[in-house]
């Protein structure tokens, strides 16, 4: 009887071992991908081009509604250089969810703030967006794909 229950005992914690484990991973990981959005809205802010593209796997397919796909930093790079020779951000990008799956993250949310143009015109921006993010071989998350889309923007 000692036996059976030292037995049980021992799979209980071993279990309880593994569930915490395999929580601090999944917390581990949650905060790695915010601090990488972080980043992200950072450099967008401070038209850091440096800081941009570090957010970016190589392979980044980037998606406008009624515009060809970006694809691959070096497209990326050419949409932010136009961007910002014409203007400078004021954004903030939120978090609505995070799917954490064994290989690929996908995160929802919402991008709200102002684009002001070089002659100080401002536009108001309310847009959402899907991203995926995947490990590199480093073990860094990188935006993959990024699909976004106005919901609300005002000239």
């Amino acid at each position: 009887m000692k036996g059976k229950l030292n037995s049980k005992l021992l799979k209980y914690w071993l279990f309880a071992f593994l569930l915490i484990s395999g929580c601090e991973r999944i917390g581990d990981d949650r905060e790695k991908i915010t601090s990488r959005i972080s980043a992200l809205n950072e450099a967008d802010n401070k038209a850091n081009l440096a800081g941009i593209l570090a957010c970016y796997a190589d392979t980044i397919v980037f998606s406008t509604p009624g515009k060809s796909d970006l694809r691959g930093k070096a497209a990326i790079e050419k949409n932010y250089v136009q961007l910002f020779s014409a203007n400078r951000l004021d954004i903030k990008i939120g978090i609505s969810s995070i799917d954490i799956g064994k290989s690929i993250v996908t995160v929802q949310g919402f991008v709200t703030g102002r684009r002001i143009a070089n002659d100080q015109t401002t536009s108001n921006i309310y847009d959402q967006y899907i991203m995926s993010l995947s490990k590199n071989k480093n073990g860094d998350w990188l935006i993959t794909k990024l699909n976004w889309w106005p919901v609300h923007n005002q000239e």
